[in-house]
Order: C-alpha cells, then sequence, then structure tokens
C-alpha cells in the first residue's frame, strides 16, 4: 500500500582510510515506493553478469586469474599490476546510457534469462521510472538525482557492473594495446601489463579521455613492487615473480565478535576458523601465509581475549 512506503533519508558514512576523512553519500531507499520494482530489476540484471567477462566476484577469482595466466606466478620481466578505481561511480552514470548498456545485453542473452513474465520493453520502462524515481531527503531538504544510481538502491551494483561492462568493452576494442589481464569488482579494476611504462601511460590515457562523465584514479607496482587490491597486497619482482598475503587498512577496527557476548561456542570457534582459511586463500606461499595469519592472530587477540588454544583450534 502507498501509504506503507517511508521517504529515502540520505547520510554519510566516513572514509576513515582517506585523507580528510571525506563521507560515501548513502541513500536509505529500503521501504521507498519504487523498493519492490528495484528489487525484482535486480534479480534480472544480476543474471546478466555472467556474460559480463571482467567482472569479479570476490578477491579469491582475481588471484585465480592471475594463476591461469602465469601458473607458476612467474610473469615477465618488467610486468606491472596496476589497480584503477572509477571516481564516483554510481552517480556518473547518464540514465540513458545506462539502460541503454543493460538492454545491449538483455537483448543479446534474452533466451538465458528469467525476466519474471516481463517482455524486454518493459524491462526498459521500469528500468527508466526506477532511475527518474531518484528523490531521497537530506535534512530538511529534499533533493533529485537528475543522472545515475544512488548507493543504497538495489539495482546500483548490477547497473553500474553492465555500464561499466559497456565501456570498457569499447575501449579495450579500441586501446592502443591490450594488457594480459583486465578483471573488475564493480569499479575496482586489476591488471596486469607487460608493454612497459610508456604504452601503459597510453592505454590510461585513452580511458580517462573516453566519456566526460566516467574518470578513473590508478597505482601501479612500477615504482614500489607492490599494491593493494581489496583484501589483498601483490607484489611484483623486479625479474616478475608474483606473490600475494592478506591486506588490511590501517583503519581497520580489528572488531570480529566479542568473546564475552552471548555466541554459541561453536560461533566462535567458526569465526576463528574462517580468518584463518581467509588468508591461506589469500597467501600465495608460505612466507606470505605466514604474515597474513599474524595479521589474523592479532584480530582475534583484539576480540576473541580470553580465548585459549581449545576454543580457538580450527
Amino acid at each position: 500500500m502507498p501509504g506503507d512506503n517511508s521517504f529515502p533519508e540520505m547520510y554519510g558514512l566516513p572514509k576513515d582510510h582517506k585523507s580528510n576523512i571525506p563521507l560515501r553519500p548513502v541513500v536509505a531507499a529500503c521501504g521507498s515506493p519504487v523498493t519492490n520494482i528495484s528489487i525484482v530489476l535486480e534479480r534480472i540484471l544480476n543474471q546478466c553478469l555472467q556474460f559480463v567477462p571482467a567482472h569479479l566476484e570476490n578477491t579469491v577469482e582475481a588471484l585465480q586469474c592471475m594463476r591461469s595466466a602465469f601458473p607458476n606466478l612467474k610473469a615477465p620481466p618488467g610486468t606491472i599490476i596496476v589497480t584503477m578505481d572509477v571516481v564516483a561511480l554510481y552517480p556518473s552514470i547518464p540514465n540513458n546510457d545506462g539502460i541503454a548498456a543493460v538492454m545491449r545485453v538483455l537483448r543479446q542473452h534474452e533466451g538465458s534469462i528469467d525476466l519474471f513474465g516481463f517482455r524486454t520493453g518493459q524491462v526498459k520502462e521500469l528500468l527508466a521510472h526506477v532511475l527518474s524515481s531518484n528523490y531521497f531527503r537530506f535534512g530538511a531538504e529534499v533533493y533529485h538525482l537528475k543522472d545515475g544510481v544512488a548507493m543504497g538502491n538495489n539495482l546500483a551494483p548490477p547497473f553500474a557492473i553492465l555500464y561499466m561492462h559497456d565501456l570498457e568493452s569499447s575501449l579495450l576494442r579500441s586501446a592502443p594495446a591490450s594488457p594480459v589481464l583486465y578483471k573488475r569488482y564493480i569499479d575496482d579494476v586489476f591488471i596486469v601489463w607487460n608493454l612497459g611504462p610508456e604504452l601503459l601511460q597510453s592505454f590510461l590515457d585513452h580511458f580517462n579521455n573516453a566519456d566526460p562523465n566516467i574518470k578513473f584514479t590508478h597505482q601501479s607496482t612500477e615504482l614500489t613492487g607492490s599494491i593493494n587490491f581489496m583484501d589483498t597486497t601483490v607484489h611484483v619482482s623486479p625479474d616478475g615473480s608474483i606473490s600475494y598475503e592478506l591486506y588490511r587498512k590501517p583503519c581497520h577496527s580489528g572488531l570480529v565478535s566479542d568473546y564475552n557476548s552471548s555466541v554459541p561456542n561453536q560461533q566462535t570457534k567458526a569465526i576463528a576458523s574462517s580468518e584463518f582459511l581467509r588468508a591461506v586463500r589469500l597467501s600465495s606461499d608460505a612466507d606470505t601465509l605466514k604474515r597474513s595469519e599474524e595479521k589474523v592472530e592479532v584480530v582475534l587477540l583484539q576480540t576473541l581475549s580470553g580465548v585459549g588454544h581449545d576454543r580457538c583450534e580450527a
């Protein structure tokens, strides 16, 4: 019923890992008039992600792709690993371009996607309706986001992924040179490059000059030999040897679960076990595993203080 809806409210989450601690704008859209439509569209669009070659589900998948490219984790000397981040992706997507990108994938793979009884034309109309209904309140003022999609909308992640797929597919075809590996987790791009720094700069400029709405920041292993991607640190030596380990941001709170809380003993064990299993998955060898486990131990000592070896056994 319309009377059961709530008006979306915007709030900010502090990015305490960045200088000056900027706020990440989030719109609490749960219960808004278009929430149910957004949920249905999210389920349709999520099925399209299997047709996005660059799409990553998680960090482990990125590392598996890198191992496939370099089975012995031995790349040619001079290999550079680059990460790119799209600046403010969600609100930067032009609605019409985003809808067109979604419809191209949807029509191409319509036979493999459950539309829940809708026709593709109706999906397009629903997308346009949700994206034109980006109203939210901040304090006493009401705002309308004319383009893009707000973080907090169910539709936002798959919509952004499909838009970026459309953009990057065109850019990769027309780029002056191609990377060995190009993968992306929503707005975080992971690239393995072995054609030298000059061509790399041309490639980065090519991406940054293509769309006035989409801009990339980037970092590489060229100067430091290591780089952080999501929750992993990847190292590249001058001879091309690659290794990786668990990464924790400096602002990581270290809070997992209070040992003295009313949590079943089995769950406490599972927390410790899953943290160490994560360290194993995100480590390339014995040395990096030791460093990853040390980071996990710090967290567990902070949050599970008083836990003896009998409780922590994985």
